[in-house]
């Protein structure tokens, strides 16, 4: 088990079961610090709870565990009743190994926050502020998955806008990046929050819609086509759309199949003069063309 698949596990199941076994882990190190006597005393194994708690569970319990870290080495000192010099010296430590724990877990989880903003980023497309090509594949994979475990239907829609380089040639490509956002605005007012809308590139863009049938797609395609149509209509752009719809009843070989149909039935629209939404039922190897 990698450590992306360790996250994935505690970043959506159980956390409580991490922090047990986190401060599991630092009591027994405390248990093993106490029997081996104070020669032996490792803190920086504490470093081990820490990083676990501070990196899968957040900054918050990354300090207290931080803390409680220290008090158990401080505990440890205190019954050897080690001699020192003056009595402070055994508590100044215990605050100097506390401070490196608090900073070592700050620093830690201040990297998790970094790399998943930069992961998440990665996904999202700059302009429009709708995921990318690559994070609808991860996204359409995990809905083949669900297909084949529980065989609920999915659809996928893919839109083209019609004549899209003459919004740029005549309105300048300022006003072209306008409607881009605009497109990706009004389509997602109009899905649900489980489904999915990406942006391809350029002026094509997908919609994923899990657990739904050709039905309800097509109640949920022909409203967005009509408010895309109303809204390019009263701003005098020279646009349309070509939309392709695929449900798929039975399961794809791959995420690139579920595009290959879905382009194919968008380019089927475009054939047929655009501004036309062309459906099809996958069930098997055989597409329905609705």
């Amino acid at each position: 088990m990698n450590i992306i698949s360790i996250e994935r596990y505690f970043s959506k199941q159980n956390k409580v079961l991490l922090l047990l076994v986190s401060y599991t882990l630092a009591l027994f190190l405390g248990i093993i610090d106490y029997t081996t006597g104070t020669e032996i005393i490792f803190p920086l194994l504490y470093l081990i709870p820490i990083s676990l708690v501070a990196w899968f569970t957040g900054k918050q319990n990354g300090v207290f565990i931080s803390i409680v870290s220290g008090m158990i080495l401080f505990t440890i000192r205190a019954m050897y009743k080690i001699p020192y010099s003056d009595s402070l010296i055994i508590l100044w430590r215990s605050i100097g190994r506390v401070g490196i724990f608090l900073i070592y877990s700050y620093i830690l989880s201040e990297l998790k926050k970094a790399l998943e903003y930069e992961k998440e980023i990665s996904r999202i497309d700059t302009l429009t502020k709708a995921i990318n090509r690559r994070a609808f594949y991860e996204l359409a994979d995990n809905e083949i998955s669900r297909l084949y475990r529980y065989k609920h239907p999915f659809t996928v829609a893919y839109i083209d806008v019609d004549n899209f380089k003459l919004v740029n040639d005549i309105f300048g490509h300022r006003k072209g990046d306008q409607l881009l956002q605009s497109i990706v605005n009004i389509i997602q007012k109009n899905i649900r929050n489980v489904d999915t809308l990406a942006r391809l590139g350029g002026d094509e863009f997908i919609i994923l819609l899990p657990e739904t049938g050709s039905e309800n797609a097509k109640i949920t395609i022909n409203r967005i086509q009509k408010f895309l149509l109303d809204f390019v209509q009263d701003k005098s752009y020279p646009v349309t759309f070509s939309i392709g719809v695929v449900t798929f009843l039975d399961l794809p070989k791959s995420v690139d199949e579920v595009m290959n149909k879905t382009d194919e039935m968008m380019y089927s629209a475009k054939k047929l003069g655009k501004n036309t939404v062309k459906y099809a039922v996958v069930s098997g190897n055989v597409s329905k063309v609705a």
